[in-house]
């Protein structure tokens, strides 16, 4: 909002000082009808309007990649390639300033994150100033640095998040975000040994996930829970349910390590009853 009342005062004093010069070139010029309605009323409303049109291009942000990277997810995963593509629409909105700039380092560190850069992500998320970020950037900041931590196995690390921000985190209630936090939560819960509570937050996470790699992650997580508890039939079902929504080259091969998984619970010799 403050960004766009910036925007209208400068097109208004750029259109104010426009047809202030046209009625004293006209009035110097003998032009009467360059001073008479509707000419400068007319040049004045051309000039505001033409002038939120170019501020608009110009603060216009960065467009990420998504096509690029999505063709080169599913071919080559997170290569060199793909962060050289991710990195360089990142310096673009450095250029740009705020809010530009933070929310292509969010971007890059749960991206950096998910390839298993983690010291590289990790890193990202610490130069950024908490305290500073809006109530969504806050969210994201923090279900970044949990799953990240998680991710690496440091619990430590995964604990003090948790502590610090699982107020936050459970109370989300941006749709587009609650798919990956509640997966995120679940995954802490995992963690810790509490498979009925992570089985819950994951089903919660799949009612609102649009994205096929959010919802593979979940299913795949599921399959981990059912596993775990000796649900056989299930774990084949979620499976094949994340297998459907595999896109990427990262996701078939987690797909294919969840496969081998269930092959090998399959081969384990049952106790007699």
């Amino acid at each position: 909002m403050k960004q766009i009342c910036k925007m209208i005062v400068i097109s208004m004093t750029i259109g104010i000082v426009l047809v202030q010069l046209m009625l004293a070139v006209g009035e110097y010029a003998g032009f009467k009808t360059l001073m008479s309605f509707p000419v400068p009323e007319m040049v004045y409303l051309g000039t505001v309007s033409v002038g939120l049109v170019i501020q608009l291009i110009i603060l216009r942000p960065p467009h990420f990649p998504i096509y690029r990277t999505m063709r080169l997810l599913g071919s080559e995963g997170y290569s060199p390639a793909f962060y050289s593509e991710v990195l360089d629409w990142h310096r673009k909105c450095g250029r740009r300033g705020e809010p530009y700039k933070t929310h292509a380092q969010l971007t890059l560190a749960e991206l950096m994150i998910d390839g298993g850069h983690f010291t590289e992500g990790m890193k990202r998320l610490d130069s950024l100033d908490v305290s500073a970020l809006g109530r969504k950037q806050r969210l994201v900041y923090y279900n970044t640095y949990l799953y990240g931590a998680l991710q690496r196995g440091d619990t430590d690390t995964a604990r003090r998040i948790y502590a610090d921000a699982a107020d936050l985190l459970k109370a989300v209630s941006d749709k587009a975000l609650s798919a990956s936090v509640r997966h995120t939560l679940g995954c802490y819960e995992y963690s810790e040994g509490r498979i009925g509570t992570a089985e819950k937050l994951f089903v919660q996470a799949l009612e609102n996930a649009s994205a096929d790699d959010v919802r593979c992650e979940i299913w795949l997580s599921l399959t981990a829970c059912y596993l775990d508890t000796g649900r056989l039939t299930n774990a084949r079902s979620a499976l094949c349910n994340a297998a459907d929504c595999a896109v990427t080259l990262p996701m078939k091969q987690k797909v294919a390590r969840a496969k081998e998984l269930c092959d090998n619970a399959n081969k384990e010799p049952r106790n007699a009853v």
